[in-house]
């Protein structure tokens, strides 16, 4: 008997998910994307998954704990020591067009608390709700590039689930909060980019600047998204990876990975 995905079916490693722009709803938002790390999918263990098929996976480091979120799973970050080493597969992103969306919930007003960053000759830091140079909210730091070029200094963001998008489109840098847009800035210093190391979640670098924080998902584009598509992505925090409204075959057992999402869960869950 096939298995009937109801349009508003919230994607899972359970129930199925699109994993590449075939299998999914909304096709177009795939165009560029590098990189989605998808707590909400439900998983456990001791890797973030990115399902892009970029073939970025995380390492948790000092056990961040699954738990749920208002859209599914979600992983908590103590603050202390708890980080997802990415690695050094996305250090060019930001030498050009990029985009970088991070839904999470920072848990108090604090300082120095990375969400996710670029570190090497060069950093790129995003925080959520920082209190280093103002009164809270969002702070963007890139070293070479103007340091805090963004420093909102706004009410205090803490305990509020939210989606902040950040995009880079030529010399300009722009920042959203759940599709409205907060702060475009010009950057400074052109051509001094980089270069970058690694790339991690819930740290600045490797043990430096530990988050307190839970995240739902982190996705990360090579190109600039357009308001519609920002806008697109906060009304459904589940676009990327909502299967089309069609009929797919359950298959139990030694199941073919291709276009099958309980194949692909059956290993990575």
């Amino acid at each position: 008997m096939p298995l009937i995905i109801p349009r508003r079916h919230r994607p899972s490693f359970a129930s199925g998910f699109a994993r590449s722009a075939a299998q999914a709803k909304n096709p177009g938002l795939w165009k560029g994307l590098v990189g989605l790390w998808d707590a909400s999918l439900g998983a456990t263990g001791n890797t973030l998954h990115d399902v892009s098929g970029r073939h970025h996976p995380g390492t948790l480091v000092n056990s961040p704990t699954w738990v749920s979120s208002p859209d599914g799973g979600a992983l908590d970050f103590d603050g202390i020591s708890d980080e997802v080493e990415i690695g050094s597969g996305l250090n060019d992103i930001p030498l050009g067009d990029f985009t970088l969306q991070i839904h999470a919930s920072p848990w108090t007003p604090t300082s120095d608390r990375a969400a996710c960053a670029w570190s090497g000759t060069d950093d790129l830091v995003i925080y959520l709700n920082d209190t280093g140079q103002g009164t809270g909210g969002l702070r963007v730091f890139w070293r070479n590039r103007g340091g805090s070029i963004i420093n909102l200094g706004e009410a205090s963001q803490f305990n509020i689930w939210q989606l902040v998008t950040i995009v880079r489109e030529g010399e300009r840098l722009r920042a959203y909060r759940d599709a409205t847009e907060i702060a475009d800035v010009a950057l400074t210093n052109p051509g001094t980019e980089g270069p970058f190391d690694e790339f991690n979640i819930g740290s600045f670098n490797t043990g430096v600047q530990h988050a307190k924080m839970s995240l739902a998902s982190l996705d990360i584009y090579n190109r600039a998204l357009n308001p519609s598509e920002i806008l697109d992505l906060s009304q459904d925090r589940h676009a990327l990876t909502r299967l089309r409204d069609s009929v797919l075959p359950f298959t139990s057992g030694a199941a073919p990975a291709t276009g099958n999402p309980w194949y692909y869960y059956a290993q990575h869950a």
